[in-house]
């Protein structure tokens, strides 16, 4: 069993994107082929930088206001309680769409 709360774990920033912070609330290998289990929060008009993940799958979960999510050049706008599935391979860039307001998401990676 593992038990935690949110507003324990420490924030720190995305690996390739310093601007954007994130918590990790179950990291990889505490849970067999779960990469991470994070939030994030993106600053209004940030945005991550195209990347893609060779072998994971990664959900991710709109908790607070609204995003950007460009998917092998295709955009698409997720409102709050959206998700989105990015498959391995999916260049993906994730955008604040707000000017005044950070985007809080919720996100998972599965390894295949």
């Amino acid at each position: 069993m593992i038990l935690r709360s949110i507003h324990t774990q420490k924030e720190s920033s995305v690996s390739h994107d310093p601007s954007i912070s994130k918590r990790v609330l179950l990291g990889n290998g505490e849970i067999p082929h779960l990469t991470q289990f994070a939030t994030s929060r993106i600053p209004p008009g940030e945005a991550t930088s195209p990347h893609s993940h060779a072998d994971m799958i990664e959900v991710f979960l709109v908790q607070r206001g609204s995003a950007e999510v460009t998917v092998d050049g295709t955009t698409h706008r997720i409102e709050e309680g959206g998700y989105i599935a990015i498959h391995p391979g999916e260049v993906h860039v994730l955008k604040n769409s707000s000017a005044t307001d950070d985007l809080e998401l919720l996100y998972f990676g599965i390894a295949e």
